[in-house]
This record gives C-alpha cells, sequence and structure tokens, in this order.
C-alpha cells in the first residue's frame, strides 16, 4: 500500500516507526488471542527503520452503547490504555535514539495522539475518503477538520479528494500513488517469469489485480466470464471476507470454469502475475467512494506496458489517452476486444514512459522535501531551536 512505500522510502531521510494500527476488545473475542496477536511485537527491519504493534488490545471501537457500568468501564480501559500505549512508544522513540519526533498520521481516528510525543511536527496524509460509504458523500466530520486545521503538513492523494478537502489547510498538497517502477520493469524483462499457476490457463487472459472488494462490480464481472467462455479472468489478491454483500457473486466466480482466484501472494511477486495479463482491468463500481480514489494498481499496469480498461472515475480522467473507459456489459467486451486488436509496441512504450514519471522514487523525494519544509515552519511558529 501507498504508506509502506512512502515510509520505507523516507527511512533513507529519517529514523521511521510504523506503529501499526491497535487490536481491539472485540477482535479477541471474535478472533482469539493467538490469531490477533500474531506479530504484535517490536520489530526491527532496519537501523532506520521499526515496526511496532501493541499487544494490550484497545477498547475504544467497541460496539457498546457507552451508558451505564459497561460504558464507564470502557471508557476507563480506554484512558489506560492511551497512557501504557504512549508510554511505551516513548520508550521505543528513545531506544532509537531520537530527541525529536516528527508525527505522520493516516486515518482522523489517531488525531487523539496530538501532543502526546511532543512532536516538532505533524503531518496529516489522506489516501481516502474515509467515511467508506458508496451511498452517500459525507461532509466532514469534525474530527477530521480539526486535524486537517492543526497539522503542519496535510498530504492528499487525489485530485477529488483535494477539492473536498484541500481548503482547509494552506499547506497542502496532491500527491498521487506511484508504481515501484524497477521492479515491474524487472519483471517485463525475464522472460520465463509468468507463475506457473496461470501459465495453463487459455488467452487472452483479462486480469486484476487487488483486494477482491465490494467496491468491485462484481456482477459485471460475472456477466463478462458468462459472455466470452474461452476468456480466462484473473483475479490477483485476497478477497474482503468481511464484505458480506459480495459473498455470493464471489462464490458464483469461483464455480465458473474460466474465472482464477489466486488468493493473497506476496508483493515481490505481483509484477510477475501482472506481466501475464494481456489486459489489466479496474471494474469499480461508481460511487460516492471511487469518486475519490485514485487506485493503485493504474500505475504498476501501465509499468508493464499493459492496455487497461477501467470504469470511468473521477481521477482517471487525466489518463484518458492511456486508459480506455467502459460502463455496460457491451461496452467493456467492445473495449477489451480492441485493446487485443489494436495494441502494439508503442502504445505500450507510451504507457511505460507515464508509469516511469510516476514511481515510488520521485514520490518519496517530493514528499521529502514537503517534510523539511513544513518541519522549518513549524518550529520557527514553535519557537523550536
Amino acid at each position: 500500500m501507498s504508506r509502506h512505500h512512502l515510509l520505507e522510502g523516507l527511512s533513507k531521510d529519517y529514523k521511521v516507526l510504523w506503529v501499526a494500527p491497535p487490536v481491539y476488545l472485540q477482535d479477541l473475542v471474535q478472533s482469539g488471542f493467538r490469531t490477533v496477536q500474531n506479530g504484535r511485537e517490536l520489530i526491527k527491519r532496519s537501523d532506520r527503520f521499526w515496526v511496532f504493534g501493541m499487544i494490550l488490545p484497545a477498547g475504544y471501537r467497541m460496539n457498546w452503547k457507552k451508558k451505564g457500568l459497561a460504558g464507564a468501564l470502557v471508557k476507563a480501559y480506554e484512558k489506560i490504555w492511551q497512557k501504557a500505549f504512549v508510554w511505551k512508544l516513548k520508550g521505543i522513540l528513545k531506544s532509537m535514539g531520537l530527541d525529536e519526533c516528527i508525527l505522520y498520521i493516516w486515518r482522523p481516528e489517531y488525531g487523539w495522539m496530538i501532543g502526546r510525543l511532543g512532536e516538532s511536527c505533524l503531518v496529516y496524509h489522506m489516501v481516502d475518503e474515509y467515511s467508506f460509504d458508496p451511498e452517500k458523500d459525507h461532509p466532514i466530520q469534525p474530527d477530521e477538520q480539526k486535524l486537517i486545521e492543526d497539522s503542519d503538513l496535510v498530504v492528499i492523494h487525489s485530485q477529488s479528494l483535494f477539492e473536498k478537502k484541500g481548503h482547509i489547510n494552506a499547506n497542502t498538497h496532491i500527491l498521487p500513488n506511484g508504481v515501484d517502477f524497477e521492479r515491474y520493469r524487472a519483471a517485463v524483462e525475464q522472460m520465463d517469469s509468468e507463475p506457473p499457476e496461470l501459465t495453463l490457463l487459455s488467452r487472452p487472459k483479462i486480469g486484476y489485480m487487488g483486494f477482491i472488494k465490494r467496491h468491485l462490480d462484481l456482477r459485471l464481472v460475472i456477466e463478462l466470464a458468462t459472455a466470452r467462455p474461452k476468456w480466462s479472468f484473473i483475479m490477483v489478491g485476497p478477497v474482503r471476507e468481511n464484505h458480506a454483500e459480495i459473498r455470493e457473486a464471489v462464490q458464483c466466480l469461483r464455480n465458473m470454469p474460466n474465472v482464477h482466484f489466486t488468493g493473497s501472494v506476496d508483493a515481490a511477486e505481483l509484477p510477475r502475475y501482472v506481466k501475464s495479463f494481456d489486459v489489466a482491468i479496474m471494474p469499480y463500481k461508481n460511487t460516492f467512494y471511487t469518486k475519490y480514489i485514485y487506485p493503485l494498481k493504474l500505475h504498476e499496469y501501465l509499468s508493464v506496458g499493459l492496455p487497461v480498461v477501467s470504469t470511468p472515475l473521477r481521477n482517471l480522467i487525466e489518463f484518458k489517452d492511456l486508459v480506455s473507459f467502459a460502463e455496460s456489459r457491451d461496452q467493456w467486451i467492445a473495449t477489451i476486444e480492441q485493446c487485443i486488436r489494436e495494441n502494439d509496441a508503442a502504445k505500450a512504450a507510451d504507457r511505460v514512459a507515464v508509469a516511469s514519471r510516476n514511481s515510488w522514487r520521485g514520490r518519496v523525494a517530493a514528499l521529502s522535501i514537503m517534510i523539511r519544509e513544513a518541519r522549518e515552519k513549524a518550529k520557527d511558529k514553535r519557537n523550536v531551536p
């Protein structure tokens, strides 16, 4: 995901402590202690990149009505947990040899951390419309409004999200998703690198890479696979099992002989899978949620030179010369067929050229400059030496 690429890249200029989201009490009830606590410890990946997950479960996402004794107990536990969490983080930062902290927040629900670590600079990075509601375009919530106002730097991943929230803080910048360009190009150069599980599938291979989730139009994929039984449809990525509304469609796709699910694939292996596609697809539903997304997979597809067919999403319009758009089933079929028929080396080279200008290396360099400038301004504002 974008934060993995960016923070690992920033570790070349800064020491980074990645703090994983907490485990919640209801997770223990639903999944058991061993399942949810797996891997939650302090891991030193390098001298400059540390990862930490709090073992003690948090309580502030409990779905209880905070009334009576039960509510009082949850609130009391929440305060204890937060103090323990901050105490633990301060100890880790000291172990890392840091005498200054830049607090980098990715979700408004973690705004309660502001000021707890004595940070010299506050960064808020938006990579989603966090209501996640496809049915309604929610107004900016008070907790996010305050976080945006209090931040020394605000980073937003898409033009449409910038149009909605970019006016609040004067130091707000757009930083779209990128691609590990070198890794994807290396996969192209390895002629025999197709994953074994895909080699026997018939062509053309129509591929999707990413989470299989409720924001995808899986009914459309069923219609496409039904209409073109000789095409192979490849779904690379894990299924969001907690999205109950897609279970029936997923099961239907699993039962189709020309649809292949790979499940989770290691990030290092993804380029090999993408390279095996003949056409890459982004079959999103056009909703109030997808209005704000900037698909991470876009530049990954383009870096391999693949023709791409997508739902006409707001933030993809600028790529209309590289991405083909379709809405109805018949439009999707005709567009995919046209992509297969008209694809050539020149068009592939144009796609690769655009991807090369959108590498994570370039994104990290731009972000590092933003943070450095925001930090200097913040220190002047707070009179920090």
